[in-house]
């Protein structure tokens, strides 16, 4: 199965409803000031370029381990969370948990061993875990092939949502989600990648 994965990669951003977050000056940015656009660019998004370099990842799909990535990596994704939410006016302190982080880890890796996205992967999944599929169940989930589309190119991607389809913008619409929680969760596995999607109740606004 992890032989078909070797052009491919996989991020996965995972984002649970646990505490809602208030609104914080911390990253915040005047649309209005182009001088202020300006910075927040280079301070919070150009700062998460190169995150390849960064990318290390403990874990072996023969030796079926989901592992972990580097900390780079995941203060890269959350930067270009917080990036967008800031120049949408949201609030822009969220943060990753390391339980939250796992999760998104053993999801990540039941993805990529199985070769498929899915919000509900089944108890016959090779390496199936109870919290990878609690973690798929409530994500973002983006594939890329033979770029570096994870991490915070990852997100980039679920900022612009394209596909004829896909008129909800329902990857969008999550990250920049009003009454997001404070915390979110990451996971990434090198041979492919995803950034989750869940399905919010309420919807976003």
């Amino acid at each position: 199965m992890f032989l078909r994965l070797n052009a491919v990669r996989l991020s996965l951003l995972i984002t649970f409803l646990i505490t809602n977050s208030a609104l914080n000056a911390e990253g915040s940015v005047d649309t209005s000031n182009r001088s202020d656009v300006i910075r927040h660019f280079f301070s919070n998004y150009l700062t998460s370029e190169n995150f390849e370099e960064h990318h290390e990842w403990t874990g072996g799909m023969i030796i079926a381990d989901p592992g972990q990535v580097s900390d780079k990596l995941h203060e890269d994704v959350i930067r270009r969370v917080n990036y967008f939410r800031a120049m949408a006016g949201l609030s822009s302190d969220i943060v990753l948990s390391e339980e939250l982080n796992a999760k998104c880890q053993q999801a990540a890796f039941m993805m990529a061993y199985n070769n498929t996205l899915d919000h509900y992967p089944t108890a016959d999944w090779d390496h199936y875990s109870q919290s990878g599929a609690e973690a798929a169940r409530n994500s973002n989930l983006s594939l890329g092939l033979n770029t570096p589309y994870y991490g915070p190119t990852a997100v980039d991607g679920q900022i612009e949502d394209s596909g004829p389809s896909n008129y909800s913008v329902g990857h969008r619409r999550w990250i920049l989600y009003s009454r997001a929680p404070k915390k979110m969760g990451h996971g990434s596995i090198p041979l492919t990648f995803i950034i989750s999607k869940p399905d919010p109740i309420p919807d976003p606004i």
